[in-house]
């Protein structure tokens, strides 16, 4: 049986190496870059580099020492005691983040370097961490079909995404498939699933909103105005001057016209025919789109768009 490791290196975009970056991410081979690159390397060797949570346990007692925390009555012996009583010390007693990582994971893994910028994030002792990026790969003792893969990974504050070898390999199978039997919407479909990706990557929920209404718009053939509504109410809209309204918002059944009017003052352009409801898909927008999207006529150039 051939034998399969992975590999990655990788640097923290940083300030400085403080208690905080050792506990965490000390078992890599933390090394500062040049002078005033704002960088440390790490790396995570298959055979030579590894961290339990029972690790982090005890980089965490040393951690808890150096910030001063007063010791409890009884040790802490679990992780989510020495996650929540750092969370509190860090500001972040009621972080989504901290509460999904105690409720979901069992800790019987180790933990992934993902989790562990997560962690940097919240436990911000002067650290200032604005991102991690990573390369890795998959090497094997046998010329095993597809054992030598690579992935990339970007982890910040922003934007989380992992691209691997094995994504392309699918991906181009998926779409040859499709195109070769002249499946239009299953090709459709998997680009959409490819935007929807790294839409998703967007940390934050409102932005990722207001790019799908963007990409809507810049992929009309046709002008329309697309409205995200929140509760019933139009917070945000994209578009030009309408011939058609898309409202992004599942949980509303109808279009309300004089909220409209309200804000793009042209009522007089303005029908029944041209609202219609979405749910909050970039998928559902651009189908809708394509419905109306006009054939083009025998003879005529292909527009190029700007």
């Amino acid at each position: 049986m051939a034998n399969s490791y992975y590999d990655c290196t990788g640097a923290l975009v940083l300030g400085q190496i403080t208690p905080v970056i050792k506990a965490l991410f000390g078992a890599f081979n933390l090394e500062a870059g040049e002078p005033g690159s704002g960088e440390v390397s790490i790396a995570k060797i298959s055979e030579s580099d590894s961290l339990t949570w029972d690790d982090v346990l005890d980089n965490f007692d040393t951690l808890i020492a150096q910030l001063a925390i007063p010791a409890p009555d009884q040790p802490y012996q679990t992780v989510p005691e020495y996650l929540a009583v750092l969370a509190k010390h860090f500001g972040a007693a009621d972080d989504q983040f901290i509460a999904d990582l105690i409720g979901q994971d069992d800790f019987d893994d180790d933990p992934s370097l993902g989790t562990l910028f997560g962690l940097a994030d919240r436990f911000d002792d002067g650290h200032g961490m604005k991102a991690m990026k990573l390369e890795g790969c998959w090497h094997s003792d046998r010329p095993s079909l597809f054992a030598f893969g690579g992935d990339g990974a970007y982890h910040s504050r922003n934007f989380r995404h992992r691209i691997s070898s094995s994504d392309a390999r699918e991906l181009g199978a998926a779409m040859d498939k499709a195109l070769a039997s002249d499946d239009l919407d299953a090709v459709a479909g998997r680009i959409m699933k490819e935007v929807d990706g790294i839409l998703n990557s967007v940390t934050d929920v409102r932005i990722r909103h207001e790019l799908t209404a963007k990409l809507a718009s810049l992929m009309s053939p046709t002008p329309v105005i697309v409205v995200a509504l929140e509760g019933g109410t139009i917070v945000e809209s994209y578009g030009t001057h309408p011939a058609r309204m898309i409202f992004l918002d599942g949980d509303t059944e109808g279009g309300d016209s004089s909220q409209v009017v309200d804000v793009f003052g042209e009522a007089k352009y303005l029908t029944d025919g041209m609202i219609d409801v979405r749910p909050h898909s970039v998928a559902d927008v651009l189908d809708e789109l394509a419905v109306q999207a006009p054939e083009e006529e025998e003879g005529e150039p292909e527009a190029v768009r700007p």
